[in-house]
């Protein structure tokens, strides 16, 4: 059997066998709206009507000049969103111009509530020192400080939780995902992938021929067929951040997903200390 098959089966293998011995699903999963024929369970939907403020702290990464999704990042306090670093920055543009921070919105094109100021602006990028461009060398974490603290959105707590901790059955994964490529444009609407499957480091490193520090990896139900979301979300029992999804080998296998371990990084999102961080700020029109 050729390397890339026989890879894709042991990937394939390894969820089933995380899944049997998982347990239920999510158990939030009651808000979500189901958004797969036949009653499947691979994906839902997510809309306001159904989950009005658990998904509150979702934050849409908008392209500064075509104001387009660039990735998801999360509201971790009501002045920071922690992002990807690579979502920001990259080894051969840099930071050029300030991303659109929108917090809150389900949708990802329009407000969910016409009127209400959901766009913010960045007042301070902070980058991770280990990262140098490249997310498969791991420090893949950057901090979007906010020029004003929210009061109308709630973030997420800041008790991230070791993946280690968070008990079989009970991760899933939150962002916009879309279809595979020729099914069509991404959706609008939030969507939940549940029953994700944590994937050990060893056997992770061996499917990917290498794992950075400060990285965890997992897998979804290959069913749902989908192509990832830079920085969409990793949460334990749909409340607690575990990860950021920072990358995924470009084949057409079916791989894990990397994330960015958030517990790992605590004590750095906790000091916020310049010297430990390559810091860039803000002018009024964004420009570096």
């Amino acid at each position: 059997m050729p390397r890339m098959a026989a890879r894709t089966v042991v990937v394939l293998a390894t969820f089933l066998a995380l899944r049997m011995v998982g347990g239920a699903a999510d158990k939030e999963g009651s808000c979500y709206v189901n958004n797969e024929p036949g009653g499947l369970t691979i994906k839902h939907r997510v809309t306001k009507v159904k989950c009005p403020t658990q998904f509150a702290f979702i934050v849409n990464i908008l392209d500064p000049v075509v104001q387009t999704h660039s990735c998801t990042g999360v509201l971790i306090d009501r002045k920071t969103v922690a992002v990807p670093a690579s979502c920001v920055q990259t080894r051969s543009h840099g930071i050029r111009k300030f991303p659109i921070v929108r917090v809150g919105s389900y949708n990802l094109n329009t407000h969910d509530e016409p009127g209400k100021d959901e766009e913010y602006t960045i007042s301070t990028i902070l980058i991770h020192e280990s990262y140098d461009g490249n997310p498969q060398n791991g420090g893949d974490l950057a901090l979007l400080e906010l020029k004003e603290p929210l009061t109308n959105c709630t973030p997420i707590s800041e008790d991230f939780m070791d993946i280690s901790n968070c008990k079989r059955g009970s991760l899933i994964g939150v962002g916009w995902f879309g279809p595979n490529t020729h099914q069509g444009p991404p959706p609008n609407q939030l969507e939940v992938l549940p029953g994700m499957s944590f994937v050990d480091r060893e056997k992770c490193t061996s499917l990917l021929d290498g794992m950075p520090q400060g990285a965890i990896c997992a897998c979804s139900d290959p069913a749902a067929n989908i192509v990832w979301d830079h920085g969409s979300l990793l949460l334990c029992n749909g409340r607690h951040l575990v990860g950021l999804a920072s990358y995924m080998p470009e084949t057409n296998e079916y791989n894990p997903y990397v994330y960015t371990h958030m517990a790992e990084y605590k004590r750095w999102i906790k000091e916020r200390d310049h010297r430990s961080s390559n810091v860039h700020f803000n002018s009024d029109d964004r420009e570096l």
